[in-house]
């Protein structure tokens, strides 16, 4: 089913539809968290930095959170998502809207708390504005003959004409990407050795094996998100470009295939936020699969013009990073010298 919403809303479109998921697999994040994903993926954002975001509408919250309080003890005190779908139920989530924004410090009231509440998927966006509203400034500007005055009016031009660029970027563009992979969580990201269980229910995951066998319908993602199967073929290059631009360890891309997830979350900075946009190009793919049976190249082939033709001559065929004998083959490869 499609929800139609005010342009104002459309980050809560994508969340609506989260929190009413049956299979959910990701937790939402406050400022203090958010900040710390960010930090381990290489961006040094201040809280003071982050409330601007929201001040200007570059990156809000997804959602806003009442914590009511009695004897100054929260009677609502779980921020997982499993817990803010019974929220939502209850009245409790507000979606941010255009202009609506109040100073962080006035969340914090005497009978309830209000915690803004961030995506994890929202890094990308940060990611994007940090790629054009810096300015770059060197010793030259500090010359004795320069002015200050004219220096700094000029940066401050500059920089208000880029925040109102950038806006409109995030949203017509990047707020309907971000929106589509929050989207594709449900049925892909477990994929990618990442399953969100809903404690108390042991049977969980064979329920969401069930729902994804039978009962997942790819092209009503399409329709909730208004994106035609062409736009995201185009969305997975785009993705796989930011994320061979960034990666530090691209030369090393067919050994960190067979590196576990679990290992390869270690990572910091780039490398992490590198390994992050290729996970987000492996759902696509999946996704793009699933409605038209086209098999998108892999991020070394997409760009290579040999369609991966060259990885059996090298490695053995057939090439599976699944097999042993890929597997080892690649280890052949990379490492001097293996112990037996």
């Amino acid at each position: 089913m499609t929800i139609s919403l005010p342009d104002e809303l459309l980050m809560s479109k994508y969340l609506d539809i989260l929190l009413r998921s049956r299979f959910p697999q990701q937790d939402l994040l406050n400022p203090n968290d958010f900040l710390l994903c960010l930090k381990k993926r290489g961006f040094h954002t201040s809280m003071g930095e982050l409330e601007y975001y929201d001040k200007q509408g570059l990156v809000r919250p997804v959602l806003r959170l009442k914590r009511p309080k009695e004897q100054s003890r929260y009677i609502y005190p779980e921020q997982d998502i499993f817990s803010l779908q019974e929220y939502h139920k209850n009245g409790l989530v507000e979606f941010p809207v255009r202009d609506d924004f109040s100073p962080w410090s006035q969340y914090h009231r005497e009978n309830e708390d209000i915690v803004p509440l961030f995506h994890p998927y929202q890094i990308f966006q940060i990611d994007n504005i940090k790629q054009s509203l810096p300015v770059s400034i060197d010793g030259r500007n500090f010359e004795q003959d320069s002015n200050p005055q004219e220096f700094y009016d000029n940066i401050k031009e500059l920089v208000l004409k880029r925040v109102v660029q950038k806006k409109k970027i995030i949203d017509e563009i990047v707020i309907p990407q971000i929106g589509l992979c929050i989207l594709l969580d449900e049925a892909y990201l477990p994929d990618l050795g990442n399953f969100r269980s809903k404690i108390g229910e042991s049977s969980f995951y064979e329920k969401w094996t069930t729902w994804r066998t039978d009962k997942f319908q790819p092209t009503e993602i399409l329709e909730q998100t208004n994106f035609s199967i062409q736009k995201v073929i185009q969305l997975y290059k785009t993705f796989i470009a930011f994320a061979v631009g960034k990666d530090p360890l691209w030369k090393w891309y067919i050994l960190i295939q067979i590196i576990r997830p679990s290992r390869r979350k270690e990572l910091k900075g780039e490398a992490l936020l590198a390994q992050e946009y290729y996970n987000l190009a492996y759902m696509l793919g999946k996704f793009i699969f699933d409605l038209s049976g086209t098999k998108m190249l892999e991020a070394d082939d997409l760009w290579d013009g040999r369609s991966g033709t060259w990885k059996p001559h090298i490695y053995g065929e057939p090439f599976d990073y699944k097999t042993k004998k890929t597997q080892n083959n690649i280890l052949d490869k990379f490492l001097i010298e293996r112990r037996s």
